[in-house]
């Protein structure tokens, strides 16, 4: 596939991921409606809104990733009104971000080098602290299940805002050349592979 036509997919996919995205933010409102009390509901739906109109006319990586963020946001304001009341923003959960909100830091090696710290919710947090590795999001990497975080893809709709589409095709390359040695997130870090 020639540079050109692999970032053209690219970038149809992470539309896609934004799509699919916005649909589950759309999903918990949906689900929260008959309970709705309160600011926090009204703001996230006025939020999903912003972001379905971004979506449509997005045409850059960085609106993309306002899309991501003002996903975030929304998801933010629907916990808040699950809550009843304000909560301190705080990233989404790593091992997928359809959990929310994070609830704390946890240490984890997540591309498979260093360890660092990384957001994850309640549930997954706690199976860091057991020594198991999270049930995270997976999707199809290299003809792989993976996590989402090694898709360049998702990396591209979640990712810092430092990459382009070439380096996301880049770290696509990576990816692959890590996976066809049978290596993993914990054979790189050291831990046990746990097959999850």
């Amino acid at each position: 596939m020639t540079g050109r036509r692999a970032r053209k997919a690219l970038w149809k996919e992470i539309r896609r991921i934004a799509e699919a995205d916005l649909a589950l933010v759309a999903e918990e409102i949906r689900d929260l409606e008959a309970e709705a009390e309160g600011d926090a509901y009204y703001r996230a739906v006025g939020l999903h809104a912003r972001a379905e109109s971004q979506l449509a006319t997005a045409g850059t990586l960085t609106e993309l990733r306002d899309v991501a963020r003002l996903a975030a946001e929304a998801r933010h304001q629907i916990a808040c009104a699950r809550a009843g009341e304000e909560l301190t923003p705080r990233p989404l959960c790593l091992f997928d971000p359809a959990h929310g909100p994070s609830a704390r830091e946890v240490v984890f090696a997540r591309t498979g080098g260093a360890l660092e710290s990384v957001p994850a919710c309640s549930a997954c947090a706690e199976e860091v602290d057991a020594g198991r590795a999270p049930l995270s999001r997976k999707v199809m990497v290299s003809g792989r299940p993976q996590p989402y975080y090694r898709s360049p893809a998702h990396v591209g709709y979640y990712g810092s805002g430092d990459e382009t589409l070439s380096d996301l095709l880049v770290f696509d390359l990576s990816t692959a050349a890590l996976a066809d040695l049978g290596l993993g997130l914990f054979d790189l870090a050291g831990w046990p592979d746990l097959g999850v």
